[in-house]
């Protein structure tokens, strides 16, 4: 991960996403996300849910392959 204000940018499952995030050592904030407005038959409260997550990402840990996702001490999202 990258050091200072980057872009971030993904798929969610239905729109595509993108933002800015800061990272440090193990701090990790994401800014204002855009997506686009699809609307999708399946998949919009989980795709919700992933964008919930990375608004309130406050700090990550990676284990292998796992990439956590923490609002402060509880976990928001787990990546594989």
């Amino acid at each position: 991960m990258r050091r200072g204000g980057v872009s971030a940018f993904g798929f969610g499952g239905c729109n595509r996403f993108f933002g800015s995030y800061q990272a440090t050592d193990r701090t990790l904030k994401f800014g204002t996300m855009g997506a686009t407005r699809m609307a999708c038959p399946e998949g919009m409260d989980q795709e919700q849910e992933l964008f919930r997550a990375l608004d309130a990402t406050t700090r990550y840990e990676i284990h292998g392959s796992k990439l956590l996702l923490f609002a402060d001490k509880a976990l928001v999202a787990r990546f594989e």
